[in-house]
């Protein structure tokens, strides 16, 4: 009888312990993921960022920037400019010196754009060289 008693408690011994579910078992299912032939997860970025709305400052600010570009590049290429609506706040080297202008200015941060001045992709890139791809 003893040893019945310790050949069952050892193989109980041997068992081994349930394991704790991990933490990322315990959290609430992810979203469905795009897979080919699924396109859920695109449709709902794209009307997401649709949706988005950019502060109106930022809006005129970049409308500014590309109506500058021109002149702006044959005079300040390589620069930063900021702008905070139609009005240029001013050109330098450094970023960081413009955005420190523009808070001194006491504007927020969604009130200001900050950009570099250089061609944009569109003026680089010519489409028609890539039809045959």
């Amino acid at each position: 009888m003893a040893k019945q008693n310790v050949t069952k408690e050892s193989s109980e011994l041997m068992k081994k312990p349930e394991p704790k579910p991990r933490k990322e078992e315990m959290e609430a299912p992810r979203p469905e993921t795009r897979t080919p032939g699924n396109d859920a997860g695109a449709e709902e970025q794209s009307r997401s960022l649709s949706e988005t709305r950019i502060p109106p400052l930022i809006q005129k600010g970049q409308e500014a920037f590309r109506r500058d570009l021109p002149e702006l590049l044959e005079k300040h290429m390589g620069k930063w400019v900021a702008y905070s609506g139609e009005e240029r706040i001013g050109i330098r080297d450094s970023k960081i010196e413009l955005i420190s202008k523009c808070f001194e200015r006491g504007l927020r941060d969604d009130e200001f754009v900050v950009r570099g001045i250089a061609p944009e992709a569109e003026d680089i890139i010519d489409p028609s060289e890539w039809l045959h791809v």
